[in-house]
């Protein structure tokens, strides 16, 4: 039978074994690899190269400042109702005709 501290030595060889194993076939290593790689290849900065810019980056950009302009428009029509409502509680509005 085995002594009690064979079995503890027994289950962290395992558990490295096991970590080690899962770690070599998990898509990490080679991330990794490539961005050292790309790195010692192209300097310091990983990113795109001064002056070239990703289409896909401007359609975003350009698209995320037309959802800023509709929502101070939306927010500008909210605050306008709001301020309508409020001289209608007060009774500062004349009531409508029916």
């Amino acid at each position: 039978m085995l002594e009690s501290y064979q079995i503890t030595e027994l289950l962290t060889t395992m558990m490295i074994v096991c970590g080690v194993g899962l770690l070599a076939y998990s898509p990490l290593p080679r991330a990794l690899g490539q961005a050292i790689a790309h790195r010692l290849m192209h300097g310091k900065s990983a990113g795109p190269a001064e002056g070239v810019t990703d289409p896909r980056l401007d359609a975003m950009v350009e698209e995320m400042s037309m959802v800023r302009r509709q929502l101070e428009e939306t927010q500008e029509r909210l605050d306008f109702t709001e301020r309508l409502l409020a001289q209608a509680q007060k009774g500062a509005l004349p009531a409508g005709r029916e």
